[in-house]
This record gives C-alpha cells, structure tokens and sequence, in this order.
C-alpha cells in the first residue's frame, strides 16, 4: 500500500497498528530498554497492570512506525539501516539513565522472569 505525503501528514500514533505486535521486536526491544532504565517502576507497573504495561510498550511501538513513515514518505528516507535507526531512537533513546552515571539498580533474574513469562504468553496468544 502506497500513502501519499498529505495521509501521512495527517496520521497520528494511535493509528498505527503493528502486526503482531507481541511477536515484534520493537515489543521486546522497547521491554528491555524500560528494564534497564526504569527497572523498579516497570515492574511495578507490571505488578499492577500487565495489560497496562503492555499498552504504554504498544504506545511507544505506534510512535516509532510512524516516525519511520513519515521518514519514508516525507523526508524520502529509503535506506532500511536508516529506517530502523529512526525507529530504535524512538524505542531506545540514547539518553538513557542506564547510561547515566548513576543508572538505576537493574532487577535481578527473579524479578525479571514473570514479565518474560507474561510476553512468551502474549507471544502464543498473538501468534495467529
């Protein structure tokens, strides 16, 4: 499907719709980046509302597709190491507190499990 430059122009995040999402790496690279910046209140936020966690992920993901149209369409980006460097700026900024010199303490291994469990979950549930 070809959009043309006023569509895009008029898209807004929540329009975007990620196949699969579950199953997308943009999902479990954009988890990863909140665990190791915002380790304490991902899980919290996890702990409270897995589904809720999920939507702010999916939120993001909408964000980054659109970025990488608009990148596409707009400004005639076509080189796909550009288009996915444009997306992962998106999901994993570089300014990050885990880079800080003071990152946040990471969750160990047991604290991490039950969210990687919940997704492995997710994953099967959206695989058709």
């Amino acid at each position: 499907m070809s959009l043309d430059r006023k569509t895009v122009e008029g898209l807004r995040p929540e329009q975007m719709r990620v196949r699969h999402p579950y199953r997308s790496k943009m999902f479990e690279d954009r988890l990863r980046w909140l665990l190791d910046n915002e380790p304490q209140g991902t899980l919290n936020r996890f702990r409270q509302s897995p589904e809720g966690l999920a939507k702010d992920v999916l939120q993001t993901m909408s964000v980054a597709a659109l970025a990488r149209l608009r990148a596409e369409v707009l400004h005639g980006v076509k080189d796909q190491a550009d288009l996915n460097e444009i997306e992962n700026l998106v999901l994993c900024p570089r300014e990050c507190p885990a880079l800080s010199p003071d990152p946040p303490e990471l969750l160990d291994e047991e604290e991490e499990a039950p969210i990687w469990d919940w997704l492995e979950e997710k994953k099967e549930e959206d695989a058709w």
